[in-house]
């Protein structure tokens, strides 16, 4: 914290430097999740599932990129698909509803482009 008063105190612009930070996380984070992206033992739907936090009330754009890259860029033949996490029951309802109507508001996103099951009635 004593950082960032001397960089106030100098008329450094904090916003410009947080960006930066932010940006370079997130940088490291894609880089990251690309790597693991590549691993066929890892359950996405249970990924999906980690983004259910009690506390979590606002979507903002960098889980949203996040969603996206793990719902489009699976292993292939991973099963579960990531998108199952979607479709339990989640501690956080109204998180769960927000990150849902924030993916379906997306114009280059949409879930028909997902894997999917057929349940066909054998009657």
């Amino acid at each position: 914290m004593s950082t960032w008063a001397c960089f106030a105190a100098e008329g450094s612009d904090i916003g410009a430097l947080v960006v930066g930070c932010v940006r370079t996380l997130y940088a490291c984070l894609c880089l990251y999740l690309t790597a693991v992206l590549q691993d066929p033992n890892l359950n996405w739907a249970t990924v999906i599932n980690s983004f259910d936090w009690p506390d979590r009330h606002g979507v903002d754009t960098a889980t949203l990129e996040m969603l996206i890259a793990i719902l489009l860029n699976p292993p292939r033949n991973a099963e579960p698909h990531a998108v199952t996490g979607f479709w339990e029951i989640w501690s956080n309802l109204l998180y769960q509803l927000c990150l849902l109507d924030s993916l379906l508001s997306l114009p280059a996103f949409n879930f028909v482009q997902l894997p999917r099951h057929r349940y066909c009635d054998s009657r």
